[in-house]
């Protein structure tokens, strides 16, 4: 089923108005009227240029050429609103990321509407204040350096003299528009608020970059490259781009009633209608089947197995002339029925190896042909647009405190909180803490039997107790055992015979080794010398028969 009008040709500008309003009726309410808005002026204004051009065409010097540069400025506008009907057409039919730009330009994150809130949020205020007097001695002093200026102009290049303390006496030294109609301090505040702000919120929300060094002074050198002071006009110009590069990353202040409504959307607190993609109509027609010769039987049983997913009916193509495309690539041809770009094109890749996975296909049993069947589904989900509006939420404020210097900017947060366990969950975490840590088992310390007497170790004694005392008569009497008459006398040096010893294994006594306990230290690691340093032994292989032999001589 085909759902989108397809442009006559040649394509005119009110077939392409027309267009252009029909997709952005399909937007929820909360986008649609800027939609709408926007695409009436737009047109507008450019039908109220040409006919002026058109005035002024026969009276310009060279009219061929200015009909000419008209007209490529015709073809160009024409050209970008062309453009733009796919983008809306895909931004409701499923395009996360072109709905999400669309709603940047409705909400004043984009576009024209945010250079609108931004020109009205720098905007230099009257100063009150001011002494007229003191107005007049200014602009007194302005005109004079001009006259002076001019005077100067006049002297020719060769007669002009330089000096140290004014390196660019010849130049005016104009200040930035910036520093003269913006309000710098003001801007300093918003751009370190929202700089703490992007901190701890997702990327996604903000379509520029994060905020950089606040430094507007950061690029400009102490002295240029002759050891001299900077040039006051070199100075203007670094600042005049620092600025720039910043605001254009600043998301101005919107009033705090469109904020309020922004934070209901992001919420769900908004009626259902505000969530809601209406969905297309489809085109008046019969329905439309697939040709015998452009679906076999092997391409239809491909596609049919795909397990009962929806995608939407897609007519059939015409019949193909290969001559024509031999000398396309292949990855031009394919290129508008790629995936990425199905819901821009609204072609989508019917063949064997196709990633069109949601697709059903029917029998048609009066005609006997395979037809796809209409399968409605729907685009977006409210929860999916839901969070869309928590993300253009998050990157808006409103001012709070009216135009004063204390005035601040209160940004849309969101405060994560951690879920109740249910049920079913809530034996993951038995046996731990409030910190998410199993508790370590308490220790029992041992204590000695001599000194405290514990009424339940009883028993403990007296069966060890009994382990020692078993093992004959005298330990079962208790008594200590009797010494034998030999032990009693003294011993003679000839009553001592010597005892082989065995040699085999034989395990050498160590000192027990002391550690290091000193930080850092590297003494308690056994550093093993490389193979070529070890101390070979090139005594005979008897030299062990020749030690048992020296020992049992001893």
């Amino acid at each position: 089923m085909q759902t989108r009008i397809p442009l006559p040709r040649p394509v005119q500008p009110l077939h392409v108005y027309r267009h252009l309003l029909r997709s952005a009726t399909y937007f929820p309410p909360s986008i649609r009227p800027f939609l709408d808005h926007r695409i009436r002026t737009a047109f507008r204004d450019e039908r109220d240029r040409m006919a002026e051009s058109e005035l002024n065409i026969p009276q310009s010097l060279n009219s061929a050429e200015a009909r000419e540069r008209e007209e490529d400025r015709r073809k160009k506008v024409l050209a970008d609103a062309k453009h733009k009907v796919p983008v809306l057409q895909a931004a409701v039919e499923g395009d996360q990321a072109r709905l999400r730009r669309v709603m940047w330009h409705a909400f004043g994150r984009l576009g024209k509407s945010r250079r609108e809130l931004m020109a009205s949020f720098v905007q230099k205020a009257p100063d009150p204040k001011a002494d007229p007097a003191k107005l007049e001695e200014l602009a007194k002093k302005k005109e004079e350096h001009k006259k002076m200026m001019e005077k100067r102009a006049k002297i020719h290049p060769w007669n002009r003299e330089y000096t140290w303390d004014e390196p660019t006496p010849w130049l005016r030294q104009h200040l930035s528009p910036m520093e003269e109609n913006w309000d710098l301090p003001k801007l300093d505040r918003y751009l370190r608020a929202q700089k703490s702000h992007q901190r701890n919120t997702t990327g996604a929300a903000f379509p520029r970059g994060t905020i950089g060094d606040l430094d507007p002074e950061k690029d400009v050198p102490e002295k240029d490259g002759w050891g001299r002071p900077v040039a006051l006009r070199r100075v203007t110009k670094l600042t005049r781009k620092f600025w720039k590069a910043q605001a254009d990353k600043i998301m101005p202040p919107v009033s705090q009633a469109n904020w309020e409504s922004l934070q209901q959307l992001a919420s769900g607190e908004a009626p259902p209608e505000m969530y809601r993609m209406l969905r297309r109509r489809p085109i008046a027609g019969g329905p439309v089947e697939a040709p015998q010769d452009a679906m076999t039987s092997e391409r239809s049983s491909i596609l049919s197995g795909n397990d009962g997913d929806e995608w939407e009916l897609q007519e059939p193509r015409e019949s193909w002339e290969w001559q024509s495309s031999a000398h396309i690539p292949v990855r031009e041809t394919e290129r508008p029925s790629q995936r990425k770009l199905e819901l821009l094109t609204g072609e989508k890749d019917l063949g064997p190896y196709s990633q069109a996975r949601r697709l059903r296909l029917g029998h048609n049993e009066k005609t006997d042909r395979i037809v796809m069947e209409n399968v409605k589904r729907r685009a977006f989900s409210k929860r999916a647009v839901r969070r869309e509006y928590l993300k253009m939420w998050q990157a808006t404020s409103y001012m709070k405190g009216g135009q004063s210097k204390s005035a601040r900017p209160v940004w849309g947060r969101v405060e994560l909180e951690l879920p109740v366990v249910t049920a079913t969950h809530h034996h993951f975490f038995e046996g731990v803490d409030a910190q998410g840590r199993v508790p370590k088992p308490e220790r029992h310390e041992s204590t000695n039997t001599s000194s405290t007497a514990v009424p339940g170790d009883e028993k403990a004694q007296s069966r060890s107790a009994k382990q020692v005392s078993s093992g004959g008569d005298a330990g079962a009497t208790g008594k200590p055992r009797s010494k034998s008459p030999d032990s009693e006398k003294p011993g003679t040096p000839g009553d001592f015979v010597a005892r082989p010893r065995d040699f085999k294994n034989p395990k050498l006594s160590r000192p027990p080794r002391q550690l290091d306990s000193t930080a850092g230290s590297f003494g308690n690691f056994k550093l093993s010398k490389s193979r070529d340093h070890r101390q070979r032994d090139t005594r005979d292989t008897n030299s062990s028969d020749s030690r048992r032999a020296s020992l049992t001589s001893k």
